[in-house]
């Protein structure tokens, strides 16, 4: 599941008490894996992660352009090592080599600190789970997330029926991302529990131990099956260890909820930022609903709201989860195609938020086109190369390769769900003189701004 864990690693220390975070400090930087972020934390105080995370950015600016652009490397030094950041042609070498050789597994557990926050840990069952069971019931629960997206914005915006009112979108759309993502993780019983939704923003585990013992229960009562992502997991798990279920639900909920929130308020950023593409998306959504027979979205209807599809695509080109993608640790002595050894324990990884604003691959390459993408897939033999959830040398927000996210279906068709019901319903706008939310940096991760306000008001007409 690639880049799906370490963009919010920031967030969550950040957000810990000062305890907590004074230990975790303490105990990795007696390895000494932390003593430049430290310096920088010392040295600017409390926006020392911004600035960290700028200097990194420009670090790998300047390093692919001067390095990868002409065939060589550079190193960029990240909390818990230093990633070889190789030329993009080395891509196919790389993407499908097998664990046994390169790990994005363990370059997960060590990001995201796995021993002090289990993030990363049982990955291969997360990974099952969503590649085989949840992309298979994808056509078979769109009406569950379509009912379960009304609600989610008929309960987490504000009423706007009369007038424009602030909102700080991140908070509403975590919230109306756990609704509608635990739908299928959780099912209907426990995904509007007030107790879930704040353990999946939270990242505790406590909650969702009745729920195991439910599914037991129904399973030994012999009663039809249910399809959500819990009783996947339960299927997955070696001996049903309800500790590991926990693990790997809690592993769900912050690869994406947390995720998919920061990508979907990039997207109501650009929506509020460029008002002149609201009405040509309304009317591709509508002329695509007056097609089916009763009018209502389906796992048909989604492939053809081409321009949405770019616009999300944009979206993520300009605004990634992390600037560095193919993420790696070393296992065993790899050679690469020019000869150079990478060695056991080392890491690399691939410059991909350069790639995606490189103006030999994307013209005008800063500017938010909403019509670029479907523009690229209307070339003969590349109508599905640039979809949002395809993967390329040229956008690798996803990953690529045998690691690329494996959620990245459900996410995409829960985000244009979301987008669908709420350019149906709502109007966007910025406040007057303010522009978009710039990125919160935290080293080589990208995140939303969560203080940033947009407008929002109830269209005249909505079946919200």
């Amino acid at each position: 599941m690639e880049n799906t864990f370490s963009p919010f690693i920031g967030q969550l220390l950040l957000s810990s008490t000062t305890g907590i975070l004074t230990c975790a400090l303490f105990l990795v930087c007696r390895s000494g894996q932390f003593q430049s972020f430290l310096y920088e934390f010392l040295k600017f105080g409390r926006t020392s992660s911004s600035r960290f995370g700028v200097l990194v950015h420009s670090a790998i600016k300047d390093g692919y352009y001067k390095q990868n652009k002409n065939g060589g490397y550079f190193s960029v030094k990240a909390p818990h090592a230093d990633y070889l950041i190789i030329p993009p042609k080395f891509v196919d070498f790389v993407k499908n080599l097998p664990e046994s050789k390169v790990t994005f597994q363990g370059d997960v557990e060590d990001s995201n600190l796995a021993p002090y926050t289990s993030l990363g840990y049982h990955l291969d069952i997360v990974a099952k789970s969503t590649r085989t069971d949840l992309t298979k019931h994808l056509g078979g629960i769109i009406l569950d997330l379509l009912d379960e997206t009304k609600y989610a914005l008929l309960t987490e915006l504000p009423d706007c029926d009369k007038e424009w009112i602030p909102i700080k979108p991140f908070h509403n759309i975590l919230r109306i991302i756990s609704l509608v993502s635990g739908r299928v993780f959780v099912g209907p019983e426990l995904n509007r529990n007030e107790a879930y939704i704040e353990s999946t923003v939270n990242y505790t585990t406590s909650s969702m131990m009745a729920a195991f013992a439910q599914r037991l229960a129904a399973k030994a009562a012999g009663l039809e099956p249910i399809n959500d992502m819990l009783t996947w997991n339960m299927h997955n798990v070696p001996k049903r260890d309800p500790s590991v279920i926990a693990a790997a639900q809690l592993l769900i909920a912050f690869a994406a909820i947390h995720t998919t929130s920061n990508q979907l308020t990039n997207m109501l950023y650009d929506l509020a930022t460029h008002p002149e593409y609201h009405e040509p998306l309304r009317l591709e959504i509508e002329e695509v609903l007056a097609s089916e027979s009763d009018h209502a979205l389906s796992k048909g209807s989604l492939p053809k709201l081409r321009k949405l599809d770019s616009f999300m695509k944009e979206s993520q080109r300009l605004y990634p989860p992390a600037l560095l993608s193919i993420t790696r640790r070393v296992n065993s002595p790899i050679e690469l195609p020019d000869g150079r050894v990478l060695q056991k324990g080392s890491y690399f990884a691939v410059a991909n938020s350069q790639i995606c604003r490189d103006p030999e691959i994307f013209e005008n390459p800063d500017d938010f086109d909403m019509f670029r993408f479907e523009r690229m897939r209307s070339k003969q033999g590349e109508e599905h190369k640039y979809q949002f959830v395809t993967t390329s040398l040229e956008t690798m927000a996803f990953g690529h390769g045998a690691h690329a996210c494996p959620g990245r279906f459900f996410a995409g068709n829960e985000i244009k769900m979301i987008m669908v019901e709420f350019l149906r319903g709502y109007e966007v706008r910025l406040p007057p003189g303010a522009e978009r939310p710039s990125t919160v940096m935290h080293g080589s991760n990208c995140a939303v701004s969560t203080t940033a306000e947009i407008l929002i008001r109830k269209r005249a007409w909505s079946e919200l």
